[in-house]
């Protein structure tokens, strides 16, 4: 991290490190929070005046175990907001301006919130409480806090985001190991008492080797989120290892016992989670993942792009293959009855296209999940894009035809 003490600024004052703005990534963040918070956009118009009468008795509501999900969720939504209205105002880092920056950022959250809200009332199916505005409030707190401590790192991420691609990776790795454990423990609804602690016990929610609520599902998709788990954790096996560079290396028993560590930590603490999933299987995938880090970070010479892109081009047909027939099973081709056309142009005409729709009725964690793992079943195409030398355009029109088909085949299944 550097500053800039040239003469034309005044004393005192310490410059981000980072040219790059936060302005896009802050509108684009907002319109995204107050899209997701009318979606379905179900409008129905009301008068200002009974609006008005209906927002001012909104209640305290008892949102009970099932429904904390949600709450937590909504003040997780607005942390980011928290945060990038503080950065956007943090460019100049005096005592001052910063907790004016804080001041204004927690002004600007509440009223978006209230805001949002009161625009709540005219879509009826979804609800207006005042729990979600203390969510939202104290989300926002937390991310006006979290801008006054890493504002300045942030900057600098977009910085070499931007135009310093020699140090992209280690930011992104950093990046994403915090990305990993906050994933990890969403939506954080944690148990409260005795009585949730006891219903967890008895739930279908976590097992020895394995859940059972997550082993209703077919065989290849069950296997595929095994796969996906030691995949995932394998960057962190890369952290681990450059961050202990020029100390005793990795052996194989250690990475494999770390990786463990670190499973069992995670299912403990998933276990205490109302909507989480805990098991033992995910305890060995998390070892193996950090092994697989390991092994690649002992062998990171000869992952160099050159070399890694010439592989790739040399058994790019037979992983196209493959990767297409894997994508298949994971969207329910294997598992389903075929239907007749009749039925497919059923389906077809009861289908909502706008986005998001039906991430609305389903749990937060659900919707999550649902994004990234659509986000990962199509991230080969944009490797094998990579290797063969093409641009991004190219692959996200190949992802968006790729998808259109597999999502149009859906129809024709049961």
């Amino acid at each position: 991290m550097t500053y800039d003490h040239s003469s034309r600024h005044s004393p005192g004052i310490r410059i981000a490190p980072s040219e790059a703005s936060t302005l896009p990534w802050w509108l684009l963040y907002v319109c995204f929070v107050i899209y997701g918070s009318l979606v379905p956009l179900d409008f129905h118009p009301r008068s200002w005046d009974q609006a008005w009468e209906m927002f001012r008795h909104i209640r305290l509501l008892d949102v009970g175990t099932q429904g904390r999900a949600d709450w937590v969720a909504n003040g997780v939504l607005y942390v980011p907001v928290g945060f990038l209205t503080a950065t956007l105002f943090t460019r100049f880092k005096t005592s001052r301006t910063l907790v004016l920056a804080l001041i204004g950022s927690l002004l600007f959250s509440f009223t978006l919130a209230v805001a949002i809200e009161f625009s709540q009332l005219f879509f009826p199916s979804r609800t207006v409480s005042i729990n979600d505005v203390i969510a939202e409030f104290f989300g926002s707190i937390l991310g006006a806090v979290f801008a006054a401590r890493w504002s300045g790192r942030f900057r600098s991420f977009l910085s070499t985001l931007m135009g310093n691609p020699d140090r992209l990776v280690v930011h992104l790795l950093k990046a994403y190991a915090i990305g990993y454990i906050a994933f990890s423990l969403f939506p954080y609804d944690f148990l409260v008492s005795a009585s949730e602690l006891e219903w967890k016990l008895h739930s279908d929610g976590w097992g020895w080797l394995a859940a059972a609520e997550p082993a209703r599902g077919s065989i290849a998709l069950s296997l595929a989120k095994l796969f996906a788990e030691t995949f995932a954790v394998a960057p962190l096996g890369l952290i681990l290892c450059q961050l202990t560079t020029g100390r005793r290396p990795w052996s194989h028993t250690r990475a494999f016992l770390s990786g463990a560590a670190l499973g069992l930590i995670v299912e403990i603490a998933q276990f205490f989670i109302v909507s989480g999933i805990s098991q033992g299987l995910s305890v060995l995938t998390r070892a193996m993942g950090i092994y697989l880090g390991a092994l690649l970070w002992r062998h990171r010479t000869r992952l160099r792009s050159p070399r890694l892109a010439i592989r790739f081009r040399r058994f790019g047909l037979p992983m196209s293959i493959l990767y297409l027939i894997a994508l298949a099973a994971a969207n329910g081709w294997f598992d389903h009855r075929r239907v007749g056309i009749g039925s497919a142009m059923n389906a077809f005409d009861g289908i909502h296209f706008l986005p998001f729709y039906y991430h609305y009725y389903t749990t937060e964690q659900a919707a999550l999940l649902s994004l990234v793992s659509v986000c990962l079943m199509y991230a080969p195409i944009g490797i094998l894009a990579w290797a063969y030398r093409n641009p991004p355009g190219l692959a996200m029109l190949a992802a968006t035809l790729l998808a259109g088909f597999m999502e149009t085949g859906k129809l024709l299944l049961e």
